[in-house]
Order: structure tokens, then sequence, then C-alpha cells
């Protein structure tokens, strides 16, 4: 990150500190949320692969659910809303909106013979109004300002009822490899894999690969205009590519994929 984009990072993340405080959930809306894919059996090691930003097997959490990087800020965040649209099979144009929430639980994972708590945070999707997918996605920064994401259960949706977990997944227990969703200090040309979930029986690999495109992005949404941001590109193992533009303070305010895009529509 550029030392521009850094004083305009403490600055946005201390007015959101001054002026937020989080009024969260006393408990999550669905604990047992998702489904348990086979376990793999193999020691619990934190370590990403094809990456310029590694996990490292010593890394310490001393208060890992305080998540305060720039780039994802979800300790900071009391909601986040993405509206957009995209383009199905078919060639129906489909609104779609995302709200992310914290919850206030956290949940417990075992890294490096220790305990470590994950924030939660609650991702409710909708395709033109309707529910169709819940999320709870598990995040822990460490204390080089490295965010992980350590897993996610799905409930997919629908006409109201769960029909499957598609998407499921958690460190420790279908992979050894923690994701990483945000470094430290993103610079361009830097690779980091927020998915990388090997297959086990009938399960199909979940593998998502990010390159950092760019550090000094403008982008204008219905939220609002966002200078410096970031750029990556992401790649799943299917070969389906999305690119997300994240602001410091905020995190991700726009995503681009070619059946559609998303952006920032409110943020508290």
């Amino acid at each position: 990150m550029s030392s521009g984009a850094r004083v305009y990072a403490t600055l946005i993340g201390g007015l959101l500190l001054a002026g937020c405080q989080a009024h969260l959930p006393a408990t999550p809306i669905d604990a047992t949320i998702g489904a348990t894919l086979p376990a793999v059996p193999a020691p619990t090691v934190l370590g990403l692969l094809h990456s310029t930003h590694n996990t490292i097997p010593g890394a310490t959490f001393t208060d890992p659910t305080n998540i305060t990087n720039p780039f994802a800020p979800f300790g900071l965040m009391e909601r986040l809303v993405l509206e957009g649209e995209e383009v199905d099979e078919e060639g129906n144009t489909i609104e779609t909106r995302s709200v992310q929430i914290p919850l206030a639980e956290p949940k417990i994972f075992h890294i490096n013979g220790g305990k470590v708590p994950a924030l939660v945070i609650e991702d409710r999707a909708f395709d033109d109004g309707e529910l169709v997918e819940v999320a709870l996605d598990y995040y822990a920064q460490a204390d080089d300002g490295t965010v992980y994401y350590l897993g996610e259960n799905v409930d997919n949706y629908e006409d109201g009822k769960i029909v499957d977990h598609g998407g499921t997944w958690l460190f420790g227990r279908n992979t050894q490899v923690a994701g990483v969703i945000m470094p430290a200090s993103p610079a361009v040309g830097d690779t980091f894999s927020p998915e990388a979930v090997p297959a086990r029986g009938s399960h199909e690999p979940i593998t998502e690969d990010g390159t950092v495109l760019a550090t000094n992005v403008t982008v204008t949404t219905p939220f609002g205009t966002f200078t410096n941001c970031l750029q990556v590109r992401f790649v799943t193992e299917e070969g389906e590519v999305e690119t997300k533009t994240f602001a410091a303070g905020i995190g991700v305010v726009r995503e681009v994929e070619p059946e559609g895009f998303a952006e920032v529509t409110d943020f508290d």
C-alpha cells in the first residue's frame, strides 16, 4: 500500500472508530447452519499455497475478532449492503442484494495448538427480493494485520426452504490451508488465496486465487466516490473470474463478473 493510501486508511479507520459503535445481536441467528463435510485427516497447520502472502506457521492472534485491516474492516462495521444485477442462464436480468452483518458470538478454531475465536459475518443474499442463501463467514485477524478466512457454513434456499449446503467448508476439517481474505499490506502483483479446499469424495474442490491489479483506483457507487482503492481479480477452480474493488474503511465497494455486478449502497 502507498503511503498516501496508508494515511487515508488511518483517517477513515479513525473516523469509523470514533463515530460508530457496534450494536450486535446477542447470539447468531442460527448457530447450527450448514452441513458437515468429510474431515481431512491431517495436522492443522496454517499455510497457503501458490501465494506471495503465505500463511506463517507461527502466526499469532492476540485479538483476532478486532478486525481493523483497512480493506477488510469487518470489526468496524454494523452492516454492509451490496446491490446490483446479474443475467441468468436464460438471459433474464435478476436484481441482487447482499446484506452482511457481524454477529456477537465468535466461532472457535484450533490453530497452532491454541483456540482462536473468529468473527462471524452473516451474509444474506437475495435474488429479486427472494432469499437464496444465508452464509456464516468466519474471519480472524493475525497480529501482523493479515485477515484470514477460516471457512463458511452455507444454507442455500429455494422457495423459502433450505435445499442444500453447497459451498460449506471449515479450516481444520475440510482443508488444512487457511484462506487469506486480505493481506496486511497488499501491493500490485501480490497473490493470495481466500479458499483452498481440496476435493474429498463426492465434494468438488473449492478454490479461489486473487491477484492485486491496482492500489490507486477511483470508483463511484450509489453510496459515494472512493479514491485510492484496491482492485483484485479473483479466479476460481472452474475458471470463473470476478474483479472486486475495496475502499479503505469500508471493504468491498464493487464486484464485477461476466454475468453482472454489485455495488455498495449502504454501510454503517
